[in-house]
C-alpha cells in the first residue's frame, strides 16, 4: 500500500485535489505500519506527522519530533556526501532514495534506507514531503563486516607478499654468497685467501639455516607440532652458552641478577631449557642488532608468584637496549606473522621478522606473555615472566657432554655404521667423525643394507638417516629391534625434517636419539657422547 501511494506522489502532475484529504488519508495509511517509519513535513521541511514505527526506530515520540526538521536525527557519523545529495534533491524538489546513518534519542546509531518524495497541489505548488524510513542496520552491519574482512584479507595478502619478497631476499643473499665464494675458492691458489672464503661461506650458510629454521619453527608451533620438555638444567650453564654466541657484542652487554640460580652452579631449575634458550637468544639477538651504538642489559629477578609451592619460582626476564626504539603505533605489529614494525628496518638491518613471533608463541605456551615498552630513538625493553620448579638436589651425573670430561679415547675406539644415501652427506659425516678421532666407519646406502651389516657385524653406534630408498631408517630400526631383537645397539636418527612428530616417530621405533640436518659438529659430538656414556 505504501509503495502504491508513493508511485502517485512521484508524479507531481497527478496531484490530489484536496490537501486535507491527502494528509488524512496518509495518516490513516501509515500510522499503524509496523516496519517503515514515516515522516511527513510541510514545504519548509518542518515535521507535521510521524507514525508509530518512527518512534520505535528513533525513540522519539511524535510530540518530540513535531516542528523539527528531519536533520535533527543526523550526527557526526552521518555521511556528509549523502547529506549533500539529499539536500540537492530537496532544492530541486525531486524524490530521492538514499542510505543514511541516523541517531536515536539515546545517542545510538542506526542505518535506514530513506526515501523522500515531494507532494504538489493542483496548482503545482510544493505542499508536503513524505519520508519513508526502513531500518537496514543489520544489513549494513553485514556489509561493513564483509568490507572489513575484505580489507583485512587484502592487507594480509599485501603483507604476505612483502614478507615473501623479504624472505626471498633473505634466502638469496646468503645463497649468492655461498655460490660465488665457493667459485672463487675453487680458483684460489692462496691458502689464507681460501680460508677467508671458506669462513665467509660458513657464515653465509649459518645465516641461511637460521632463516630456514625460523620458518620451520613457526610452522611447527602453529601446527602444534611441538611439546614442552620438563627436565632439570643449570641456568648458569644455559646463560653462558647463550653469551658465547655473541663474542663481538659482549663488551656492550650487562647482566643484572639477584637470583641464586645464576651464581650457584649447584642450583638448578626444572623446565624446557631449550625453549627458554631459544627465547632469550631471539630477544638478545634483536637487542644487539638494533643497538648499533649503546648497551644491552639482561635483567633477571624474582617476581611474585601465586603458587603456594615453595619450590616454584617465578622469574622475570627483561632485555633492555638503548637502540633505535619503536614508535607506539608500531608496537602492536611486532608479533604479527607477516609484519615487521617497519619495512625500512628489514632493508636496513635484515632478518625475517619471525624471531619475535616465535618467541611470543613459545612464551605463551609456557604460560607467560612478552610485554614491550619502547620509545623511538631511545631504546626498548622486552620482558616476560615464567614459572620454574627449583631443586638443590640436581644430579650432576646427568649425561651432558658439556658437564662431563670426555675421555679422549671414548670415541676414537668406537666402530660406527653410517646409514646415509646421499654421497655429499656421507662425506660430511665421515669428516666430522674423523675429526672426533673415529676412523672405523662403515657406510650403508639404505636400511636394507644396514640390516644385513648390523646382523652380521658388531658396531658401537649407528647414525641412521630417516628418508632413504628401498628401506627408510624408521623401517630398518623397527625391524632391527622387533624382528632381530638387537636392542642394545644405540641408534641416532638423522633427518632434515624437524617437526616434533618426526622426532617422536624416531623414538617410538626404538632410536635412542635424534639430530637435525644440516648436522652441526657440536651436536653430533654431544649426541655420540650421550648415547655412548649411557651404555659405558
Amino acid at each position: 500500500m505504501i509503495l502504491n501511494f508513493l508511485r502517485v506522489l512521484k508524479k507531481p502532475w497527478q496531484a490530489i485535489n484536496s490537501d486535507k484529504h491527502f494528509l488524512r488519508h496518509a495518516k490513516s495509511l501509515f500510522n499503524n505500519d509496523p516496519i517503515d517509519g514515516v515522516i511527513i513535513t510541510d514545504h519548509k521541511r518542518h515535521i507535521i506527522f510521524t507514525n508509530k514505527a518512527f518512534t520505535i526506530h528513533t525513540g522519539y515520540s511524535e510530540r518530540e519530533a513535531l516542528g523539527k526538521t528531519p536533520k535533527f536525527l543526523q550526527g557526526e557519523l552521518t555521511d556528509k556526501d549523502s547529506v549533500k545529495a539529499l539536500q540537492l534533491a530537496i532544492e530541486k524538489q525531486e524524490p530521492i532514495s538514499i542510505d543514511l546513518c541516523n541517531y536515536r534519542k539515546d545517542g545510538s546509531t542506526f542505518w535506514n534506507s530513506f526515501t523522500i518524495t515531494p507532494y504538489f497541489n493542483s496548482l503545482g505548488h510544493l505542499i508536503y514531503w513524505v519520508g519513508i524510513q526502513r531500518n537496514i542496520t543489520d544489513l549494513k552491519n553485514v556489509q561493513q563486516n564483509l568490507l572489513a574482512e575484505k580489507n583485512k584479507a587484502e592487507q594480509l595478502a599485501l603483507t604476505k607478499s612483502q614478507f615473501l619478497a623479504n624472505m626471498s631476499h633473505e634466502i638469496r643473499t646468503p645463497m649468492n654468497g655461498v655460490i660465488n665464494l665457493s667459485s672463487l675458492a675453487q680458483e684460489c691458489n692462496n691458502l689464507e685467501e681460501m680460508k677467508q672464503y671458506l669462513r665467509q661461506i660458513n657464515t653465509a650458510s649459518s645465516h641461511l639455516i637460521t632463516i630456514l629454521n625460523d620458518i620451520l619453527e613457526l610452522s611447527k608451533i602453529e601446527a602444534n607440532g611441538f611439546s614442552l620438555q620438563n627436565r632439570p638444567f643449570v641456568f648458569k650453564d644455559l646463560l653462558d652458552s647463550i653469551l658465547l654466541l655473541f663474542p663481538n657484542d659482549i663488551q656492550n652487554f650487562t647482566l643484572n641478577c639477584n637470583c641464586p640460580c645464576i651464581k650457584n652452579k649447584s642450583y638448578s631449575l626444572i623446565g624446557d631449557d631449550l625453549r627458554l634458550k631459544q627465547i632469550l637468544l631471539n630477544l638478545l639477538s634483536n637487542a644487539f642488532k638494533f643497538t648499533p651504538i649503546g648497551r644491552v642489559t639482561l635483567e633477571i629477578a624474582y617476581s611474585d608468584c601465586s603458587s603456594t609451592d615453595k619450590n616454584i619460582n617465578r622469574l622475570k626476564f627483561s632485555i633492555h637496549d638503548t637502540g633505535i626504539g619503536i614508535s607506539e603505533a608500531k608496537i602492536s605489529q611486532l608479533f604479527h606473522r607477516f609484519s615487521q614494525a617497519d619495512n625500512t628496518i628489514t632493508r636496513r638491518f635484515g632478518g625475517t621478522g619471525l624471531g619475535l613471533v616465535i618467541s611470543q608463541k613459545l612464551v605463551q605456551s609456557m604460560g607467560g606473555e612478552i610485554k614491550v615498552e619502547s620509545k623511538l630513538g631511545q631504546g626498548s625493553t622486552f620482558s616476560f615472566e615464567l614459572d620454574f620448579e627449583s631443586t638443590q638436589d640436581y644430579d650432576k651425573t646427568i649425561v651432558d657432554s658439556q658437564l662431563i670430561n670426555i675421555d679422549e679415547n671414548l670415541l676414537s675406539t668406537k666402530r660406527v655404521l653410517l646409514v646415509e644415501d646421499d654421497s655429499m652427506n656421507q662425506i660430511v659425516a665421515k669428516l666430522f667423525l674423523n675429526k672426533l678421532n673415529i676412523k672405523d666407519i662403515e657406510i650403508a646406502e639404505n636400511g636394507a643394507i644396514a640390516i644385513e651389516l648390523m646382523t652380521s657385524k658388531n658396531f658401537d653406534v649407528v647414525l641412521m638417516d630417516i628418508q632413504m630408498p628401498i628401506m627408510d631408517g624408521l623401517q630398518a630400526t623397527q625391524l632391527l629391534r622387533k624382528t632381530h631383537n638387537i636392542n642394545e645397539l644405540p641408534i641416532i636418527g638423522m633427518s632434515a625434517g624437524v617437526l616434533m612428530h618426526e622426532k617422536e616417530a624416531c623414538l617410538e621405533v626404538g632410536m635412542n636419539s635424534f639430530i637435525a640436518k644440516p648436522i652441526i659438529f657440536e651436536c653430533l659430538k654431544n649426541e655420540l657422547v650421550n648415547v655412548l656414556v649411557q651404555i659405558k
